[in-house]
């Protein structure tokens, strides 16, 4: 039986749009036959056929608005993890709220193009050439006591006044300025056409400042101009359409601001603090490009957190009204909010350049706040029987999350018994090798304990290739290939299939018959007491020995150093000197000795464990047709059947799934 997993599937996710797209078009023009045929009859003598197409294009205006604030209500959308379950596939909507939510944007400027339109083709000549009398005739505002009778009056709004008088005859195009309905239909234009333009993908990177600030004049503005062009009460139900479609959802989106406003200044810069910062700088040891790692602690309310959600990070000293999206990498049971977040911008390189300042402890880390934390797809993927999830750099995030929370059940006896887990995969691609380092703690709870070894496999891959001219580089690579090919042929002649996977900490590549090159190090994991002492004292380098090109060492600001790593806490204790990260990629370059497999540790007391890195990108498909083999004795038989009635076996079909939110 085929299960749904809580991610966003492109493929279904587009069929919602069109569906909605449908189920809109439907409503809004059943509402335009409503008001053209039954309540104002002989409108169309008048104002011709396109009013209906201006009467539907209003009505799907006013949907879109009130479905563009729910799709951003983060708060709302969380509770329905609670009520449906993670398997639910109504959380599918939910899951790309963000995608849906650019979707109905752009609905939002072909109904209202749809809606501006049909009133030139249809208003405006009927102002200018129908005698105000049959006019009046057909207003609401003009029979109040037929078509209005116990609705609000909002004459204070209405201009020019209702009956309509002599000041209006020939009016024509003017209406477009000399009317409450045209300015402020002006003005709906004016904020969709900055909306628009700020909103794009493109202008979103060139000035993100831009956009934010935009987007919150949109947000306010929008809906209180859409009141007042509503309430004209010529033609319609004689009450803004907008209070109808849009109270609810922009109350829901007010509670996240109210809630964002609350946590920011009860806990912002108090409560909660950055505990920790680690950075690896970027090009030339500056803030372009860094990794920042920030364990930040704990806000003491209105936190209420499951493995891969995500918050919003505020830091009010640079820019107060900039919250940006991260991943929480931690688990739930960690001390502290945990994010791994790359300098590509402004505000994300003010952030690693700050606490690249503080390392030295002449200045303060930056005061941050945050906000959440929110549902996000990843959430729902510790519910699946067999896991497989891939991130490439800094998009491992929501896994480590993931790995972090499954530690922790797996560690405890009495949760590991209700886990509906049999197996975790987790893919890791990235171009810098020191980026393992930021997953370093779970690296060394699985390595270092049988039980998680049986339930997490690592599959970690560096995809960069050696720099052309770099000699050293070179004979590097060299070195791993031929120690490969020695690994790699003890690995086949020690283990079958079936005994390799009771061994889940080798290289899964091997496994399913791969070629990469594979080297095993033990400096991504942390051991214990004098042995981790001695390794430490054996990473530093020798007096003015020139460090390697892999790249800067990561600066931190905390207690526990590791390879290539410098720390500065908030107590500001002197930072154990820096090691280069070139003696961190030194593997074990021994032959694997006969009768113990290749990367195994020996076991010797206080000895870290090694972690098997392969060099190139995964063969996603050999890999995962054999972790379903493994696991799928169904697909196996129907495989079988299928061979045995023709040439080829059966297809495999695989889905691409992604995360968004924000």
């Amino acid at each position: 039986m085929e299960e749904w997993v809580g991610v966003v599937d492109v493929i279904t996710l587009r069929r919602v749009k069109w569906c909605l797209a449908m189920l809109l078009t439907v409503i809004s023009f059943a509402y335009a036959g409503w008001v053209v045929f039954v309540t104002y009859a002989g409108i169309l003598e008048l104002f011709t056929w396109p009013i209906i197409f201006a009467r539907a294009g209003g009505m799907g205006t006013a949907i879109i608005t009130g479905l563009m604030y729910l799709t951003m209500a983060r708060t709302f959308m969380k509770q329905f993890y609670k009520f449906l379950g993670v398997n639910n596939k109504l959380l599918m909507v939910l899951d790309g709220h963000k995608d849906l939510h650019i979707f109905l944007g752009k609905c939002l400027g072909v109904t209202a193009a749809v809606h501006v339109l049909a009133h030139l083709l249809s208003t405006v000549p009927a102002v200018h050439y129908v005698a105000k009398h049959k006019l009046n005739a057909i207003l609401a505002c003009a029979n109040r006591e037929e078509k209005l009778k116990g609705i609000p009056n909002f004459a204070w709004l209405q201009w020019p006044a209702c009956p309509l008088g002599a000041e209006t005859e020939g009016m024509g195009w003017s209406v477009l300025w000399r009317s409450t309905p045209g300015i402020t239909g002006l003005l709906l234009i004016a904020l969709l056409v900055l909306l628009g333009w700020t909103g794009r993908a493109r202008a979103r990177s060139a000035d993100f400042d831009r956009f934010w600030y935009a987007h919150n004049v949109v947000l306010v503005a929008w809906p209180l101009t859409m009141f007042a062009h509503g309430s004209n009460q010529w033609i319609g139900v004689g009450f803004p359409l907008v209070a109808f479609t849009a109270t609810l959802p922009v109350c829901l989106y007010l509670a996240d601001r109210v809630g964002r406003l609350l946590r920011f200044y009860a806990f912002g810069g108090k409560a909660v603090q950055i505990a920790e910062a680690v950075i690896r700088p970027g090009r030339g040891g500056g803030p372009s490009g860094a990794l920042t790692h920030l364990a930040i602690t704990r806000p003491t309310g209105l936190w209420a957190f499951t493995p891969g959600m995500y918050a919003f990070v505020c830091m009010p000293e640079y820019a107060p009204m900039q919250w940006h999206p991260f991943t929480i990498c931690s688990g739930r049971n960690d001390e502290h909010v945990e994010f791994i977040i790359a300098g590509v911008g402004d505000w994300t390189q003010e952030l690693a350049a700050r606490c690249l300042q503080a390392q030295d402890g002449s200045v303060q880390l930056p005061r941050i706040a945050l906000d959440g934390p929110y549902a996000a797809p990843a959430q729902s993927a510790l519910s699946c029987p067999i896991l497989v999830a891939v991130g490439a750099g800094v998009g491992i995030t929501p896994f480590l999350s993931l790995m972090s929370s499954l530690i922790s059940l797996i560690e405890d006896s009495s949760e590991s018994e209700e886990l509906r887990m049999k197996e975790a995969h987790f893919f890791w691609m990235t171009r810098s090798m020191d980026e393992f380092l930021f997953g370093r703690k779970h690296l060394t709870r699985i390595a270092q304990c049988h039980r998680l070894r049986q339930k997490i496999h690592l599959h970690l891959h560096m995809t960069a290739r050696e720099p052309e001219g770099d000699a050293a580089a070179f004979l590097f690579r060299q070195a791993v290939k031929r120690q490969s090919r020695l690994d790699q042929a003890a690995f086949r002649e020690e283990f079958d299939a079936h005994r390799v996977l009771m061994a889940p900490q080798l290289p899964w590549c091997w496994v399913n018959r791969s070629e990469l090159d594979v080297m095993w190090l033990s400096d991504l994991t942390t051991a214990s007491g004098d042995a981790r002492d001695a390794a430490l004292e054996r990473l530093q380098p020798a007096p003015g020995s020139p460090r390697g090109p892999a790249a800067a060492p990561a600066q931190h600001a905390s207690t526990a150093a590791g390879p290539g790593q410098r720390h500065a806490r908030g107590e500001r204790r002197p930072a154990p000197p820096a090691p280069p990260l070139t003696s961190a990629l030194q593997g074990h370059t021994d032959p694997a000795p006969r009768g113990r497999a290749p990367g195994q540790a020996s076991g010797a007391e206080g000895e870290a464990p090694l972690v098997p890195i392969a060099f190139g990108r995964p063969d996603f498909e050999t890999e995962l047709r054999a972790i379903g083999r493994h696991w799928n004795c169904q697909a196996l038989n129907a495989e079988a059947r299928g061979n045995a009635e023709k040439a080829s076996p059966s297809a495999q079909k695989f889905v691409v799934t992604y995360e968004r939110f924000g």
